[in-house]
């Protein structure tokens, strides 16, 4: 077969491929991300079997962790997120003072945004009701996230089952599978060192709006922490809530003071912890972040953007192992 024949060959199964992955977006991120996740906590068996525990006795106190873990954490942030749709409609007044104050100033100025500002568009009821729509979806998904993690506990079982045999078994521990399976050292890596600095970043988000009196600081530091898997844009993406919120509380002032804040512990983090913490870097240029962000966005949705660097990482080691693959068999 001539090249040019493999390369369309190619060039079509990966068309293939990546307009199934797309069709079926809905479930395969859902199982992606509790693929990344298993992944990651799996070291927490072989942790707690080292103090003298059983493994299967490791294993099944994981699987409750996890289980019971996800059920505080979904408890809290839907806690939350019922509390901001009950307290939407306190803000309709101030949005209405806020348009009129717009409205002036601009009329001050000489130029009309009466168009802009119409009640057909900027309607302070219309923009509670598509927000507390808006919050009530992602309520449900969250209150359905419980089988997210019965996943990750199913997951993990076969995960450590997959990491035993590659230890006990020396012929599969060569095997393409095996090989593949070591790139969950670079994942974990970045998972790791993301999660430690996310959680300080929201540590320190919290404790800024705490000072500010900006509501629901625990929501939004939950939510930058989120964010902070995101590369690139994840940062930026966190404060656009509690400085909107920042301003209907309070006006411009606090609401500044939240970008700013949220700006500076996110440069401090990025550029002062995360590389003291990362020292060798995952190998992967900026160009191909912003790349990868945008590819897994599209095929897979919004949980596309947390999954994309480990992807990345798994098709990288995946296609260094099949060229090595194809040299071996050559010669």
């Amino acid at each position: 077969m001539s090249s040019l024949n493999r390369i369309l060959i190619s060039g079509a199964s990966i068309v293939i491929i990546v307009a199934g992955m797309k069709a079926a977006s809905s479930i395969l991120g859902f199982v992606l991300f509790a693929v990344l996740l298993s992944t990651c906590i799996s070291p927490l068996v072989t942790l707690i079997a080292r103090k003298g525990v059983p493994r299967n006795l490791a294993l099944a106190i994981t699987i409750l962790f996890v289980i019971l873990g996800g059920f505080l954490l979904a408890s809290l942030i839907g806690t939350s997120i019922s509390r901001l749709v009950q307290t939407l409609p306190g803000y309709e007044s101030r949005l209405g003072e806020l348009q009129r104050a717009f409205v002036s100033l601009f009329d001050r100025l000489n130029i009309d945004i009466s168009d802009l500002f119409s009640k057909d568009k900027f309607d302070p009821q219309r923009i509670i009701r598509i927000s507390t729509a808006i919050l009530g979806v992602v309520l449900n998904a969250i209150s359905t996230s419980l089988f997210l993690f019965i996943l990750v506990a199913l997951m993990l079982v076969e995960v450590v089952g997959f990491e035993a045999r590659i230890q006990e078994d020396i012929s599969f521990r060569n095997s393409l599978r095996a090989r593949l399976f070591e790139v969950r050292k670079e994942i974990r890596k970045f998972v790791s060192i993301t999660a430690l600095t996310g959680l300080v970043t929201a540590i320190a988000n919290v404790i800024l709006l705490v000072i500010l009196g900006v509501d629901f600081p625990v929501l939004w530091g939950g939510l930058s922490f989120l964010l902070s898997f995101i590369p690139a844009i994840g940062g930026i993406l966190s404060f656009i809530l509690p400085a909107l919120l920042a301003f209907l509380e309070f006006g411009w002032t606090k609401s500044i003071i939240v970008i700013v804040g949220f700006v500076v512990i996110n440069n401090l983090v990025d550029n002062v912890l995360k590389p003291k913490l990362m020292k060798q870097g995952l190998d992967i240029s900026i160009l191909l972040i912003f790349l990868s962000l945008m590819f897994w966005s599209w095929v897979l949705g919004p949980i596309g953007a947390i999954l994309a660097i480990p992807l990345t990482l798994f098709v990288k080691r995946f296609l260094a192992e099949i060229r090595i693959e194809n040299q071996n068999g050559s010669t």
